[in-house]
C-alpha cells in the first residue's frame, strides 16, 4: 500500500475541466484553490481515456499495473488532483494531489523524530532510487495536528511537499505538491496558502 501511495506522486499530463476558489472536497474538507489551479474530475478521466499515456518517459521505470490502479483510484474518487497551468511546461505539470489514508499521525515529538528518520529509506524502496528527506516534522495546520515532509519527487528534478493532516482519530487527509525544482519557491508559497486554507466539513 505504501509504494502505491508513493506512486500516486508522480503525475501525467493532461486536460482539466474546472477551476474555483473554495473547493469542496469529497474529503470532507473545504480549501481555497486560486483559479490558475486547475481541478481534474473523475468524469474528466471517464471521457478522456488518453490522459493516462503510460509511455510516457517520465513512467519508464514505473510499474503500468500499479498506475491502472491509482487510475482507477482516481474513477472511483478516491484520489483528488489539481495542476498549476502558470507553471506548466512540456517536461512536467506541477500538481497537487489528495487523497486519505486510515492512521494516527506521530502522538509526541520522539515518535515524529522517528518517522522522520525512517522516511529516506521507505521513499528510496518505493521509487526505486535514492531519496533525500529536506525537512520533517510535526506541525499544526489551521488548528489540526499535521505531518510535514520535503523531498526528492520520483521524477528527475523535481521536489514533493506533503502535509498530512488528522482529521479524525483514525482519519488522515494526505495532501502532495510536486513541481519541477525550478518553480519549487512558487509552489511552495502557493502550496503553503492553499493548506492553510483547509476547513474540516
Amino acid at each position: 500500500m505504501k509504494r502505491l501511495i508513493f506512486t500516486i506522486l508522480i503525475l501525467v499530463s493532461w486536460s482539466a475541466t474546472s477551476s474555483a476558489e473554495i473547493y469542496h472536497s469529497s474529503f470532507g474538507f473545504s480549501i481555497n484553490i486560486p483559479s490558475h489551479w486547475l481541478i481534474v474530475s473523475k468524469q474528466e478521466v471517464k471521457d478522456n481515456p488518453d490522459l493516462f499515456n503510460f509511455e510516457n518517459e517520465v513512467f519508464k521505470n514505473t510499474d503500468k499495473a500499479m498506475l491502472n490502479q491509482i487510475k482507477n483510484m482516481i474513477l472511483s474518487g478516491k484520489v483528488e488532483i489539481y495542476y498549476n497551468q502558470n507553471t506548466t511546461n512540456p517536461y512536467f505539470r506541477d500538481n497537487i494531489n489528495v487523497f486519505i489514508l486510515a492512521g494516527r499521525l506521530p502522538q509526541t515529538v520522539s515518535a515524529s523524530k522517528a518517522a522522520c528518520r525512517s522516511l529516506p529509506a521507505e521513499f528510496s524502496r518505493a521509487y526505486g532510487k535514492p531519496i533525500k528527506v529536506y525537512n520533517c516534522g510535526s506541525r499544526k495546520v489551521s488548528g489540526l495536528n499535521a505531518f510535514y515532509s520535503e523531498f526528492d519527487g520520483v521524477v528527475d528534478r523535481t521536489k514533493s511537499i506533503q502535509y498530512q493532516v488528522q482529521k479524525s482519530p483514525s482519519v488522515i487527509i494526505t495532501i502532495t505538491a510536486t513541481c519541477k525544482n525550478q518553480s519549487l519557491k512558487v509552489i511552495k508559497k502557493e502550496f503553503e496558502d492553499i493548506v492553510s486554507s483547509i476547513k474540516l466539513n
